[in-house]
């Protein structure tokens, strides 16, 4: 199973035009061109193992939810390839709409709907925060956060006498919730109770299945509050010939858009972990994309 990431920033000009009551405005721009270029700043689709491809795959889609006064709809752009596109135009005027943007888009995800994240689906969910736009602002910079944290384990001492191949490694316990429910507007988590599946990853979603010094293995996972992980997170590394399980501490917080790195150590049949870093999940590199519509 490939675990799909779009990292970093999308920063969108959408296909915004001026409603009917707005003929005077038009005029007076010329009303010769209204559509904005769509572009994305930074991007990457991750495979399990971190490696970023640096391309969006057709058929990508990310979810808008417009506010107006005390009227809501949804809207979506799409990725056919080659360039994205709006499914249905945005009517401005001088009232102020609020804009939050989330990936992927989920038709069953009205604006009168949370959104929902699952570790175990694989998918790295993003959400924005609220723009506002009107017909003297049609310009949507829309800056995309990571709903999960990723938990990175760092291979750093592997001294065995013969090879180790990773079956699996996963991540559970009744610390850790598997679905939330995300709400746009504030960006607050809500979990789903009773549902504790683990985040898992298996050696053959890897590059290479044997652990070997500087090797990186990356798992999303549901954010954790303190008050969550006193419950009990444990992570457990199933190799072909021996299994190691290491608890992380009760105090463990892990954040939306956060990325926490583990460094392993395995010395004999013994295996230790330590955490090492906490940053920003963010990707390397960066490109610009001209979308045309």
């Amino acid at each position: 199973m490939v675990m799909k990431k779009i990292c970093l920033i999308i920063a969108s000009g959408l296909f915004l035009l001026c409603g009917c009551e707005q003929q005077d405005f038009l005029e007076e721009q010329g009303n010769s061109d209204t559509a904005l270029s769509l572009e994305v700043a930074g991007l990457g689709i991750w495979t399990a193992d971190g490696i970023s491809k640096s391309v969006f795959e057709q058929g990508d889609q990310i979810g808008l939810h417009i506010f107006s006064g005390n009227n809501a709809s949804q809207n979506k752009i799409t990725y056919d390839g080659t360039k994205w596109s709006l499914q249905t135009s945005v009517l401005l005027s001088e009232s102020d709409k609020e804009i939050y943007a989330y990936y992927p888009f989920n038709s069953e995800y009205t604006p009168d709907n949370p959104v929902f994240i699952d570790h175990t689906s694989g998918i790295d969910y993003l959400y924005s925060s609220a723009y506002t736009v009107n017909q003297y602002n049609p310009s949507l910079l829309l800056e995309m956060k990571h709903a999960l944290a990723l938990i990175e384990f760092e291979f750093v001492a592997v001294n065995l006498p013969f090879p180790i191949m990773i079956e699996r490694i996963l991540i559970e316990g009744t610390g850790l919730h598997s679905r939330a429910k995300l709400d746009l507007q504030t960006g607050n988590l809500e979990y789903v109770e009773g549902i504790y599946n683990p985040a898992i990853i298996y050696g053959w979603q890897l590059d290479n299945e044997y652990a070997t010094y500087g090797m990186k293995v990356n798992l999303m996972v549901v954010p954790v509050k303190a008050t969550e992980a006193a419950m009990g997170i444990i992570v457990n590394f199933q190799f072909d010939s021996f299994i190691k399980s290491w608890q992380f501490p009760l105090s463990t917080i892990w954040q939306s858009g956060k990325k926490y790195t583990y460094r392993v150590y395995i010395e004999g049949t013994h295996l230790w972990v330590v955490q090492a870093d906490i940053a920003e999940w963010t990707d390397g590199g960066y490109t610009r994309i001209p979308l045309i519509y």
